[in-house]
C-alpha cells in the first residue's frame, strides 16, 4: 500500500497477536506464532516497546480469553485495551509452494480504526527479511534498515523448532523441538529459557 500508518507513539505498548492463514498447512502451522514472535523481534529492534509472547499470552489466561485464531477484532481490541497497548497487530500469511506472503494491519486502540494494510512477499527461507521490511513499514521514518536488523536472526530450522517447541503441549514433545532448535543454533539463548 502506498500509504504509511501513522507513526507510533514513543510511550506506546505495541501487541502482536499471532497471524492467520485459511490453509491448514502441517507444514505451516508453526507460522501463525513465529509470524507474531518474528515481527515482535522486528520491532523491538526498531525501539519499539513490543508486548512479549509471555506477557500477551499471560494477558490473555488474565481475562480468560483464549489464546486462538480466528478471534474478531473487537476481542483483541478489548484485551489491547485492558493490557494498556496502544496498538495491536494483526495479519495473515499464506504459503504457496515455498513463496510466502504476509499482510500486517495496525489498530490503533484510542480511536479503533485500522491503519493501512502493509503486504510484503518472498521466499520463505527469507522470513526474517520479509518480517522485517514489514516492521519497518510499521515505524515510519525509523533509522534502522533491514541489514542491522538481520544481525539478531538464528538460522530459520532452529527458530522453526522453538516455535514448534513453545507450542507443544506435551513436556516430552516441547523438551524435543527444544533441543533440536539448541543443536542447531547453540546460541539460541530463549529456547534454553
Amino acid at each position: 500500500s502506498a500509504a504509511s500508518p501513522p507513526p507510533v507513539p514513543a510511550a506506546s505498548r505495541v501487541m502482536v497477536m499471532p497471524f492467520e492463514t485459511t490453509a491448514r498447512e502441517p507444514r505451516s502451522y508453526w507460522l501463525g506464532e513465529g509470524s507474531a514472535v518474528i515481527l515482535s523481534d522486528s520491532l523491538l529492534a526498531l525501539g519499539l516497546p513490543v508486548m512479549r509472547r509471555d506477557e500477551r499470552r499471560h494477558s490473555f489466561e488474565l481475562l480468560r480469553v483464549p489464546v486462538v485464531a480466528g478471534l474478531s477484532h473487537a476481542t483483541v481490541i478489548r484485551v489491547g485495551q485492558t493490557v494498556g497497548a496502544s496498538q495491536v497487530i494483526v495479519g495473515t500469511f499464506s504459503l504457496a509452494a515455498d513463496t510466502l506472503t504476509v499482510r500486517a494491519r495496525p489498530i490503533l486502540l484510542d480511536s479503533g480504526l485500522s491503519g493501512p494494510e502493509i503486504s510484503e512477499t518472498g521466499p520463505l527461507d527469507d522470513i526474517f527479511e520479509i518480517y522485517d521490511r514489514v516492521a519497518l513499514r510499521l515505524v515510519p521514518g525509523s533509522s534502522s534498515t533491514t541489514v542491522q536488523l538481520e544481525t539478531s536472526h538464528p538460522p530459520i530450522a532452529a527458530f522453526e523448532q522453538f516455535i514448534k517447541g513453545l507450542l507443544a503441549e506435551m513436556p516430552k514433545t516441547k523438551l524435543s523441538f527444544l533441543n533440536e532448535a539448541l543443536r542447531l543454533a547453540p546460541g539460541l539463548q530463549r529456547a534454553r529459557i
